[in-house]
């Protein structure tokens, strides 16, 4: 073998190692680029979760989030400002309201009226009360009524600032029991799907009708109920008793 033939033998077996290493190279790049990526995968799968869960918390106020919040939150604000009666207790306005009371002996209806201011007395005093009531801390509750619904405005404080909370929904009365249907429930600047706020308000309803049916039980029964802007009026059937 001339020495010629023996330089051609080693170039080809140099560029055979050098083909060689190259793929093994190209193996482990692409080995290195698939973890890379399942670990991007991976972080993203956990992140957006913890993301949405924590945008979800800042927005409603309830959890102060690091530069979330300072993002997210904007509390919302009432329909109106309304103000509870200063000097009053419940007890004194259920008796002025029912005193006004006017009656309809052509249909047998009764009908009770009660102001924003009244409605705002009555949650406010029930919340001082009975803390336990909600559960959150409430340190100012109101209400506002408009013909197209009634507003519950409640600011919580948690922990060093405070958040909103917003109710607005719309009574009515079906085969002398009460319906609420809901118009909004916000909370801080979150508002809360539909279906969970119908489930939530479909709890509220039962128990408004397990103590409003055990008030009315020496009353009478509830006919129907009328909103207006700053006022709500209740109609009813007063019970006869005879002597």
């Amino acid at each position: 073998m001339t020495r010629t033939e023996v330089d051609s033998a080693a170039d080809r077996q140099a560029l055979k190692k050098e083909i060689v290493g190259e793929i093994k190279r190209d193996a482990r790049q692409r080995k290195l680029f698939g973890c890379g990526g399942c670990l991007i995968l991976a972080l993203v799968v956990i992140a957006v979760p913890l993301i949405w869960v924590a945008s979800i918390a800042a927005r409603s106020g309830f959890v102060r989030v690091p530069l979330l919040s300072g993002w997210l939150y904007h509390p919302s604000q009432p329909a109106r400002q309304v103000t509870p009666l200063v000097g009053s207790d419940s007890n004194a306005i259920l008796k002025a309201v029912i005193s006004a009371n006017k009656y309809e002996p052509q249909t047998g209806i009764m009908t009770v009226r009660f102001t924003e201011a009244q409605l705002t007395t009555f949650v406010s005093q029930a919340v001082a009360a009975r803390p336990d009531l909600l559960p959150f801390p409430v340190s100012s509750a109101q209400i506002a009524v408009d013909t197209t619904g009634v507003e519950l405005f409640v600011i919580s404080p948690q922990g060093s600032g405070s958040t909103t909370i917003k109710i607005s929904v719309t009574p009515r009365v079906e085969k002398e029991k009460l319906e609420l249907t809901v118009n909004e429930i916000v909370f801080g600047s979150l508002v809360v799907p539909d279906s969970i706020g119908n489930a939530l308000v479909a709890a509220i309803d039962q128990k408004l009708n397990d103590a409003l049916s055990a008030s009315m039980a020496d009353i009478g029964t509830l006919e129907g109920v009328k909103l207006e802007k700053g006022s709500l009026t209740v109609s009813f059937v007063p019970k006869i008793t005879s002597h």
